[in-house]
């Protein structure tokens, strides 16, 4: 008999602040709630700054970092911190427009080797595993005026 697990993956609006001098100059608070199978292990939330880029081309990640976090039993549920620092822009023209944060699980596959970092999708779909009220990407606008931090 198969048995499905209906769990609980939530990535809801990341929470933007400056960060103090001398850290990154961003710090994405996100809160995540995971509820799934046992065999997942940990949680990954990597968090994007987009650019304006030029019309005929998307705009693409221009800095990013990532936070892992330890599941228990497959249980997690509080914030995350994702520090992202920028480098210096190359292309003046280029401003730092948005942000977006996804998630991803890493679970024990039954051979004993852990699984590579999936989004809930793909996770869903190698564990059969049934996930609900899944929202596991997140973004926004940032500030207008750009945040600066004394170094």
């Amino acid at each position: 008999m198969t048995m499905r697990i209906t769990g609980l993956v939530a990535l809801v609006a990341a929470a933007l602040v400056p960060a103090a001098a001398g850290a990154a100059e961003f710090a994405f608070t996100v809160p995540v709630a995971v509820a799934v199978r046992p065999e997942a292990k940990a949680v990954r939330v990597t968090c994007e700054i987009t650019t304006n880029a030029p019309a005929n081309q998307p705009g693409g990640p221009y800095a990013s970092g990532t936070a892992t976090q330890e599941l228990t039993n497959g249980r997690f549920e509080g914030n995350v911190t994702v520090n992202v620092s920028t480098p210096i822009a190359t292309n003046p023209q280029l401003r730092m427009s948005g942000y977006r944060c996804a998630l991803a699980i890493r679970y024990q596959r039954p051979d004993g080797q852990m699984s590579d970092w999936l989004s809930p999708e793909d996770y869903q779909v190698a564990t059969h595993d049934l996930l609900t009220n899944v929202a596991g990407t997140g973004e926004g606008r940032l500030p207008a005026s750009p945040v600066t931090v004394a170094r």
